[in-house]
């Protein structure tokens, strides 16, 4: 027997979808010990808290916060972590 999705269904899923949205972020900086800077953009869920991030030498990044990330990749960089949505 197929399944019937009612708009009433829908829009349930639908408000799903907006209240557990990722908040998205960036961090950047310039290297520490080399010329020139990185860019990464992330989002980070928060049930559970889990983040995934690409940067922009192609890297792929995840983690369990955004804050964990800024303090891992300013081992290499003068990093800082600025929050694009709520």
């Amino acid at each position: 027997m197929p399944v019937v999705t009612s708009p009433e269904m829908m829009a349930g899923i639908a408000e799903r979808a907006r209240v557990f949205a990722p908040r998205l972020f960036a961090v950047y900086g310039p290297f520490r010990k080399t010329s020139g800077a990185l860019i990464v953009w992330g989002m980070e869920f928060a049930r559970p808290t889990k983040v995934l991030a690409w940067s922009s030498d192609g890297a792929m990044w995840s983690g369990d916060t955004a804050e964990g990330l800024l303090r891992s990749i300013s081992v290499i960089c003068d990093a800082e972590l600025v929050w694009l949505s709520d």
